[in-house]
């Protein structure tokens, strides 16, 4: 019975202790199951914080990103052609300027970007230019400067390509064009306008297009020597009749009539051009008849000048000009009237003569007409006794951006001085120039660039 007691005891104390075993056996796996699932937890936190961070991070880059409008408006301006002067930056030119119109009044004048459309902005980044306001028109849909279409050419037509005051166009065009525009580009800017490039000829390809560019270039300066580069001996026979520099003294009426033969040879050189241009090549009937017309008005000027006494000397001998003064201190001189009419038929403006200089002794005046941004304006000679205004040729070397001088300068001998000076985004340009008021000829001698933080060293150019 004891034993038995005992043993009930036994199993009575050994029944909490088993319990208490299976209690910690079936507790074990809840512990370890708990345990993992709490480090899933954390990862999922620590991935969310990472997430978190990486969004907060991105929104802070894209905040700096966008408070930053410097790199913003770089970053634009590279996709973008700006209309502006090209001293702005490389991605401004005028030629991105939109000059489209369908009348007058659809343009107007800026003096960084020149004639525009009304709508357009020039961005010059608000600097004061020296220059006067000038006449804008529409012609053909676009817009020019007043005096712009005086000698104008149907250029290429149909296409985009017009003749400039520079050959920058047709420079970033040449490889596009086929070979007949590149002789319309490269003619019509070797002599477009008053200007006088002889150097463009020498890229013409066609030979007769190329001895006829020598021939105006040669009548323009009054250099014959320049006849010598033409091949064909009856065009450069022509060339020199043409170039030489003649006056028929004491006789106006035949000195007029000598001028009026100079006008039809250049016409009817701009006769063949034009032709050219319209069909891209001339047979050989047609270009013989045309250079045929051109030599028989050449013959007529020899003609004139072997039947009358004439001299190779100046025309205009003069040891000193009176004055220099606004044009209009000379209202109470009797020629005054007929002054003024000659500047109306150009449609140049009074209050755009910035200089004039007069000499009673060779009854003539020379006036500088103010020009603009990258514009040298023009200067005029004025001859009393016959009533006629001539505009000067003006030898740019091909620079096509010149400075507008103000006033005349120094005179020594037949050559008078001037300097003009423009402004490019901080950089200043002065250019100096020769005027020979007996041929009437401006030239580009020299010219002295420099930054105006920087102008001790400021580069010479010589031409």
């Amino acid at each position: 019975m004891e034993e038995e007691k005992s043993n009930k005891l036994d199993s009575i104390q050994s029944a909490p202790d088993k319990k208490k075993e299976n209690q910690q056996l079936s507790e074990e796996p809840i512990s370890i199951e708990t345990e993992k699932s709490s480090k899933k937890i954390w990862i999922i936190v620590l991935i969310s914080i990472l997430v978190l961070i990486v969004i907060i991070g991105g929104i802070l880059i894209f905040y700096n990103q966008s408070s930053k409008p410097k790199l913003q408006s770089e970053s634009t301006l590279q996709l973008k052609k700006l209309c502006g002067p090209k001293g702005m930056g490389k991605e401004y030119s005028v030629l991105n300027c939109n000059i489209s119109c369908e009348q007058d009044s659809d343009c107007k004048y800026t003096c960084g970007c020149g004639a525009i459309n009304k709508d357009e902005t020039c961005n010059d980044g608000g600097v004061i230019y020296d220059c006067v306001d000038t006449e804008v028109l529409c012609v053909n849909n676009k817009c020019v400067m007043g005096e712009e279409i005086t000698n104008s050419i149907d250029y290429l037509k149909e296409t985009e390509y017009k003749p400039l005051n520079d050959v920058s166009r047709c420079k970033s065009n040449l490889e596009n064009l086929s070979t007949n525009d590149k002789d319309t580009c490269y003619t019509i800017n070797a002599t477009e306008k008053n200007y006088a490039r002889p150097s463009l000829c020498d890229k013409i390809s066609d030979i007769t297009r190329k001895n006829l560019c020598y021939m105006e270039i040669a009548n323009r300066i009054k250099d014959s020597n320049i006849c010598d580069k033409i091949t064909d001996d009856k065009i450069k026979n022509g060339c020199v009749i043409y170039s030489e520099e003649i006056y028929i003294e004491d006789d106006i009426v035949k000195d007029i009539q000598l001028s009026q033969l100079d006008n039809d040879i250049s016409q009817q050189i701009n006769s063949i051009e034009n032709l050219f241009i319209q069909e891209g090549s001339l047979s050989d009937d047609i270009l013989e008849q045309q250079i045929n017309l051109l030599l028989d008005k050449i013959t007529e000027k020899e003609n004139l000048i072997n039947n009358e006494e004439i001299t190779n000397t100046a025309e205009y001998t003069i040891s000193n000009f009176d004055n220099c003064s606004n044009i209009e201190s000379y209202e109470d001189k009797n020629w005054y009237n007929d002054l003024k009419k000659s500047l109306s038929e150009r449609n140049i403006l009074l209050e755009n003569i910035s200089d004039s200089c007069f000499s009673d002794e060779g009854q003539i005046l020379i006036l500088k007409k103010q020009g603009s941004y990258c514009n040298f304006g023009n200067i005029y000679r004025y001859d009393i006794n016959k009533k006629i205004l001539e505009m000067a040729v003006i030898m740019d070397k091909e620079t096509g951006c010149l400075a507008s001088p103000n006033e005349f300068g120094k005179r020594e001998n037949d050559i008078i001085k001037l300097i003009g000076i423009w402004a490019d985004a901080g950089c200043d340009s002065e250019m100096y120039f020769d005027y020979n008021y007996i041929s009437n000829i401006v030239e580009l001698k020299k010219e002295f660039g420099y930054c105006l933080q920087d102008k001790e060293n400021g580069t010479w150019i010589e031409y």
